[in-house]
C-alpha cells in the first residue's frame, strides 16, 4: 500500500517550491528561479527515482573484485589503479577496482508513484495535445515535431514570415471555431498570471524563437537570427 503520508508531504513540499518559483518569476529573479526549479528537479530524481537503490559501486581490491565477479548480481569490473611497491618491492597499496553490481531484489521504504505519475502524467498530455487539440484544428503540414523529451514537445512552425516569433498557432488554424472553444483548455491565455501560465499539471508556452537545432532530447539549440536562411520557421516548446 502507498504511503499516503509521504505522498501528501511530497505534494505540499511540490506546490511550496513551484509557488516560490513563480514569485521569483513575477519579480524576473531569473537565479532565483532557477534555484527552485533545481530542488524540485533534484527531489524527484531522489525521492522519486530512488537511483541509489537500483546500483550498487564498490571500490575494492583483486581478491574482493574476484569473489563478487562471481555473484549473479554482478554487472561490471573496471580497475582503476596498479599495485603500489615500496622500494623493496614491496606492496603497500594494492590494486583498486570499481565493481558495479545491480541487485536482483531491492528494499524501498519510498512510495515511487509520484515519478510514475510524473513521467505518464505528461505523456498523457502529449496525447491529449497532439490528438485532442493539434490534429483537429491545426494545419499540420505546417507544423513539424522537432523533439520530445520528459516533459516537453519542440514545434517548428510554418507560420506568418511577417510577423514575429511569438505568434505561436494562430496562423496554422484550419478550424478556426474549433480553436476559439479549446484554446483557453489547452494553453495560457495572453493576460494570465505566471500561476496561471505554469500551472501543475498543465501545458505552456516555454519559449520561443526563430531557429531550433535538435540533435537529441535534451540537447537543442533554439536562436534568433535568419543568417543561414530566407526562409524563417517559427519554433516553441510546449512543456
Amino acid at each position: 500500500m502507498p504511503n499516503m503520508q509521504y505522498s501528501q508531504g511530497f505534494e505540499s513540499f511540490a506546490c511550496s517550491m513551484m509557488n516560490k518559483k513563480y514569485e521569483a518569476i513575477s519579480k524576473h529573479n531569473d537565479a532565483q528561479s532557477l534555484y527552485y526549479k533545481q530542488i524540485l528537479n533534484s527531489a524527484f530524481d531522489g525521492d522519486g527515482q530512488n537511483n541509489a537503490k537500483f546500483d550498487k559501486i564498490s571500490f575494492i581490491n583483486a581478491r574482493l573484485a574476484v569473489i563478487k565477479q562471481l555473484k549473479q548480481d554482478h554487472k561490471t569490473t573496471k580497475k582503476i589503479s596498479d599495485d603500489i611497491y615500496n622500494s623493496d618491492g614491496e606492496v603497500i597499496e594494492d590494486a583498486q577496482y570499481v565493481v558495479n553490481e545491480s541487485p536482483r531484489q531491492i528494499k524501498c521504504s519510498k512510495p515511487l508513484q509520484e515519478a510514475i505519475f510524473t513521467l505518464d502524467n505528461s505523456k498523457l498530455w502529449y496525447l491529449n495535445f497532439v490528438y485532442n487539440f493539434l490534429y483537429k484544428c491545426i494545419d499540420m503540414d505546417k507544423v513539424h515535431f522537432s523533439n520530445m523529451d520528459t516533459e516537453s514537445m519542440y514545434l517548428a512552425i510554418a507560420g506568418s514570415q511577417i510577423e514575429g516569433k511569438k505568434q505561436g498557432l494562430k496562423y496554422v488554424v484550419k478550424d478556426q471555431l474549433f480553436y476559439d472553444q479549446h484554446y483557453k483548455q489547452q494553453l495560457p491565455q495572453d493576460d494570465c498570471t505566471v500561476s496561471e501560465e505554469k500551472n501543475l499539471m498543465d501545458i505552456t508556452t516555454e519559449s520561443q524563437g526563430e531557429n531550433i537545432v535538435c540533435l537529441a532530447p535534451k540537447c537543442y539549440s533554439l536562436y534568433n537570427g535568419n543568417e543561414q536562411n530566407d526562409d524563417i520557421q517559427f519554433h516553441q516548446r510546449i512543456g
